[in-house]
């Protein structure tokens, strides 16, 4: 007996004698483009061997997954695809504002998903943060509505930690930005923390 929840263990299944885990790593939005993906697919396996079998007459890749760490890997796979889509939406909304169609970025989005694969995150990222382009941030900020700043927030307080500019500090600076407040010189302590001066507010002296 097998299932192909992604989060779940084993011990759903019970006192079956042979049971086991298989899940797709894949999007399946549908029937026909789902058939389709399952082939050559990475999929999270446990249990019975039963299971190998399948992956390799699909032609797949198995990664063995414990019980104990289906909801993190779980977890990282709603990442990789359910909140890339909601990504995507903002991407969308902002754009709109521009007058630039979604279409236009999806070959940005799949080269960047490319550079990942060849190069690492952390050599793949780009743009005014890994440079430091804080003046730039700030236009964005200028730029988009207030309903879609908290999401670009989230997104900037991430890119900044993958950038090593303490995600914190930047967020909140970009607070500061955004009601005229400066950022603060580096080295000032407040409540006790140490805070590093970001670049948002140039006027910051």
């Amino acid at each position: 007996m097998a299932h192909c929840a992604g989060s779940l263990g084993l011990e759903v299944l019970g006192e079956h004698p042979r049971v086991a885990s298989v899940h797709p790593l894949v999007s399946l939005p549908d029937a026909e483009v789902g058939a389709d993906r399952l082939v050559g697919a990475w999929f999270a396996v446990s249990g019975d061997v039963v299971v190998g079998e399948v992956v390799a007459a699909l032609g797949g890749t198995p990664v063995s997954v414990a019980s104990d760490r289906r909801a993190a890997y779980h977890a990282a796979a709603a990442v990789a695809s359910n909140h890339l889509v909601a990504l995507l939406a903002e991407v969308e909304r902002i754009a709109d504002v521009a007058g630039v169609p979604l279409d236009a970025y999806l070959g940005l989005v799949r080269g960047t998903v490319d550079n990942v694969a060849a190069m690492g995150v952390r050599e793949a990222l780009t743009g005014p943060v890994a440079r430091g382009d804080w003046e730039t941030v700030r236009a964005h900020l200028d730029a988009i509505g207030p309903d879609e700043r908290d999401e670009y927030l989230a997104g900037l307080a991430a890119t900044a930690r993958l950038a090593g500019r303490g995600a914190v500090g930047v967020v909140a600076a970009a607070g500061r930005a955004l009601t005229g407040r400066c950022a603060p010189q580096a080295g000032e302590r407040r409540g006790g923390r140490r805070i590093l001066r970001t670049g948002l507010c140039a006027e910051a002296g």
